[in-house]
């Protein structure tokens, strides 16, 4: 499996934090040394890109100094929760980052395959096909609308940066 933990943090577009070597915040450095590469993978295997996926795991899993704090350990980049009886009840941990993404994979794959726009990417999470299950995070009845303003938002600052080809 291609999925792993390692890789330089690349540069994303994020303003530069007062002395530091580099241009990303710490707990944003965290964030993409932990999920940029196995999230290109991801993307490569599901036919998208690198940003939609880091920015699904910035908006559901969290970027934040506590939201990498819980999801980490758990090695749930999409803060993905078990369900008991229809509701949330805590968030799944993995054995590996590969196990996660591949489960993340399994559930909702099929719906942002292709998907190359945040427009057509969110579309496929809250629209699924028949057989693809209910839609993403039918709970919220804002979600569909916080997560395309996320997306457009996220995508738009990491727009025409070469992902991983210079450090933070």
């Amino acid at each position: 499996m291609r999925y792993s933990a390692a890789g330089p943090c690349s540069r994303f577009g994020l303003p530069a934090k007062t002395g530091t070597a580099n241009n990303c915040p710490s707990q944003k450095q965290r964030f993409f040394n932990w999920l940029a590469d196995p999230l290109a993978g991801m993307a490569t295997d599901l036919g998208t890109t690198q940003q939609l996926m880091l920015t699904m795991a910035a908006k559901e899993g969290g970027w934040t100094t506590a939201a990498l704090n819980h999801n980490q350990p758990l090695n749930n980049p999409f803060g993905v929760n078990i369900i008991k009886n229809g509701r949330a009840a805590g968030n799944k941990a993995y054995p590996t980052i590969g196990a996660a993404i591949q489960d993340w994979e399994n559930m909702f794959g099929a719906r942002v395959q292709g998907a190359i726009s945040p427009a057509d990417f969110v579309k496929g999470l809250l629209f699924p096909k028949p057989g693809q299950g209910q839609p993403y995070n039918s709970v919220n009845p804002n979600y569909g609308y916080n997560l395309y303003r996320s997306t457009e938002r996220l995508v738009g600052i990491w727009a025409g940066v070469e992902l991983g080809a210079e450090p933070c």
